[in-house]
């Protein structure tokens, strides 16, 4: 009966070995790390700050580029039988008259043996707006606006931390 219930008294005095004292520096440090509302607004300025970037691209020209590769084994011909073509003249009035041809012409004829084979094509694209009425400067200008904004919420959630855990290690 009695080893059970030193085991109990060793159990129940243990913590009160392990704890260590903090200093008021050392909470507010860990506070600012590990709270959850102060990784959202960090977050949350770092969004505002890539949302800017992105916004004062969009000054530059967009550049695209691609390209096609085609190869085919195909091959063939293709012919056009020679003969006289009938020319026509106009009449008095510069209107044609198709039923008096003025004579012939001889049109040789065309014999066309083609074989594909490798076929490439590739082009580059620039588009850069010239005027939208404003509307990219107001973007990138609202986008700063809200970097600005985030930054200010970050310091405040600081500020709030801070302040809970003063009063937390007042307690």
């Amino acid at each position: 009966m009695i080893l059970p219930l030193c085991c109990l008294l060793w159990h129940l005095a243990a913590p009160a070995w392990a704890q260590e004292t903090l200093s008021l520096k050392e909470c507010r440090e860990m506070a600012l790390k590990y709270n959850k509302e102060m990784a959202a607004s960090v977050k949350q300025t770092e969004s505002a700050r890539y949302t800017a970037r992105s916004y004062k691209g969009n000054f530059f020209p967009n550049f695209t580029a691609g390209g096609t590769g085609l190869y085919s084994n195909a091959d063939g011909s293709y012919g056009i039988a020679g003969g006289n073509l009938p020319v026509f003249l106009p009449d008095g009035t510069g209107q044609f008259n198709p039923g008096q041809p003025a004579g012939f012409a001889y049109f040789p004829g065309i014999s066309l043996d083609y074989k594909i084979g490798w076929v490439y094509m590739g082009g580059v694209q620039m588009e850069q707006p010239l005027y939208m009425g404003g509307k990219i400067r107001a973007a990138y200008k609202m986008s700063l606006l809200g970097k600005e904004m985030a930054q200010m919420n970050e310091t405040l959630t600081a500020t709030e931390v801070i302040q809970q855990t003063d009063q937390a290690y007042a307690w």
